[in-house]
């Protein structure tokens, strides 16, 4: 009994050292069968090549279709985003500044000035009293000349007010010594303004302006005088003749 038992075994030793010659190895389980992500990867890249391979015009408009979709689903997934932090963002009201009427003036009077060829005075802000005091002078001034002459007289005042070489004032500038004869003559005191004068006002403040700028004015003459000899002669109108400085 156990000799039939021991040459059975060597029988089966003898077998497996003859397997083991022959280069036999014993069947792979069911664990080796099974294939690996890696492997299904490899086989997945294999077949895109071979598609690639024999279908390069179908295996391309494949690929830029999934490309397409893939883009379209990432921007829908930014906007998405994007409109999520709108939502979450506190809104803030757009304040439109006002446009005040001292702009809409200025604006009103460069246009003006583009579109004409008078000079627009710089500031129309005085009070009752200057006013009567230049409807006053253009009274001791011109009160023989016509509307537009007194008017001039007055645009005279404002254009010294506004230089650097005068009083900035207008009572400054009217009761400034040796500046204006019929004040230092006494016929300013004499004289009151009549409709004329206050027209030839009202002319000015509304945009009125052929001053070309003059901050002298004298009677007109023939004759030598300071004004004529020491300034530039701008124009003449009526009895009196303007100028400007050199």
């Amino acid at each position: 009994m156990e000799a039939k038992t021991l040459r059975r075994q060597g029988i089966k030793s003898d077998a497996d050292q003859n397997d083991r010659r022959r280069g036999s190895f014993p069947k792979p389980t069911t664990q080796r069968k099974s294939t690996t992500m890696i492997t299904k990867i490899k086989r997945f890249f294999k077949r895109q090549r071979r598609l690639a391979e024999r279908y390069p015009i179908a295996y391309t408009v494949r690929i830029l279709i999934v490309a397409a979709i893939i883009t379209g689903l990432a921007a829908g997934i930014s906007k998405l985003a994007s409109i999520g932090r709108k939502d979450q963002e506190p809104q803030t009201a757009v304040e439109t500044p006002e446009v005040t009427t001292t702009e809409k003036q200025t604006t009103q009077i460069e246009i003006a000035t583009e579109e004409t060829t008078t000079r627009l005075i710089g500031s129309m802000d005085w009070d009752a009293n200057e006013s009567y005091m230049m409807a006053k002078m253009a009274m001791a001034v011109a009160e023989s000349e016509d509307t537009e002459c007194k008017a001039l007289v007055i645009l005279v005042i404002l254009n010294r007010v506004w230089s650097d070489r005068f009083p900035d004032t207008i009572k400054r500038v009217i009761t400034q010594q040796n500046a204006f004869t019929p004040y230092q003559n006494g016929r300013y005191d004499r004289v009151e303004p009549d409709a004329d004068c206050w027209e030839a006002l009202n002319l000015v403040m509304s945009g009125w302006d052929e001053s070309q700028g003059a901050l002298y004015f004298e009677t007109t003459t023939d004759g030598e005088t300071w004004h004529n000899t020491h300034l530039d002669q701008l124009f003449e109108h009526g009895a009196l003749t303007f100028y400007k400085e050199k």
